[in-house]
């Protein structure tokens, strides 16, 4: 039902990685859920809700990082198709092969 379809919309855009998207619909499922006592959703919504609050923790932390390692004089890139370094200004939310140098 309505339910099930608003856990596989959540897990579509935690894939995605928009993780606000995919909390707002997880917790619309867990409220639908708890609205109807079926224990089974109620449990997947919660687990998954833990995971969006989880990685949006590790992102935060990801973030304090780079500001802080780029605050002090490092240098922050990923490497190009090529493998040569390229320079990265911004977030590092969506970076998953970063690297730090000083020159």
């Amino acid at each position: 039902g309505i339910t099930q379809n608003l856990i596989a919309l959540g897990d579509l855009q935690f894939r995605a990685e928009d993780l606000d998207a995919a909390g707002k619909l997880y917790e619309e499922a867990r409220q639908r859920s708890e609205a109807a006592q079926e224990q089974h959703y109620l449990a997947e919504t919660l687990l998954r809700l833990a995971l969006v609050h989880r990685e949006q923790k590790n992102n935060k932390e990801a973030e304090e990082r780079f500001k802080h390692l780029t605050g002090v004089g490092f240098t922050a890139a990923i490497r190009n198709s090529s493998g040569e370094p390229v320079e990265v200004a911004n977030s590092i939310q969506r970076q998953k092969k970063l690297c730090f140098f000083r020159d």
